[in-house]
């Protein structure tokens, strides 16, 4: 006698509210391996000041310290390129470690900045880092200017290019106080 298969539909819808509070349902549904039809309906609140995120084994939580991970990728990399603001932090955070990948070329030198509310007045969050063609490459585990406050932007600055480069990904871990 064979296993019935389970069919599984998972929604998640995340809202935000004014004061920050993150809340999550999510609903799961199917059938059993018996072939009787199952569904879970849970509703998760997190208090302003806690990230909502997955743990890794399917279930959500929310806390303080919880590490997220943002990437973004860009494309035909400059040494004259200083590629400005690519996120704006909601609330505060603090950076844990950074990585990038060069595709193409030899590498690209630059480093991830905090920059003021409005995109500008930008300050290293560490030292240059050398993204290298085909390998990852990450800090040196200590950054310097680590906390980057709620309103600021993340940017990226440039510094050196070797080669002709497809594009450089950078991806970076934070927590939130």
């Amino acid at each position: 006698m064979g296993m019935k298969r389970i069919l599984a539909l998972i929604l998640l819808v995340c809202f935000s509210t004014p004061s920050e509070a993150r809340y999550v349902r999510a609903v799961k549904s199917g059938l059993d391996k018996t072939g009787v039809e199952v569904s879970a309906d849970v509703t998760l609140v997190c208090t302003s000041g806690q990230t909502l995120a997955t743990t890794g084994s399917g279930t959500w939580a929310c806390g303080s310290g919880i590490v997220s991970s943002k990437a973004f990728t860009i494309t035909a990399v400059t040494a004259a390129g200083d590629f400005g603001n690519v996120w704006k932090v909601p609330s505060g955070i603090t950076l844990t470690a950074i990585h990038c990948l060069a595709v193409g070329g030899t590498n690209v030198v630059g480093q991830l900045q905090e920059c003021d509310g409005n995109g500008v007045n930008c300050a290293d969050v560490d030292s240059d880092m050398t993204c290298t063609a085909a390998t990852n490459v990450n800090d040196d585990g200590s950054l310097t200017n680590p906390s980057i406050d709620s309103g600021d932007y993340i940017g990226v600055k440039t510094t050196s290019v070797s080669g002709t480069n497809t594009n450089i990904t950078w991806t970076f871990e934070y927590t939130r106080p």
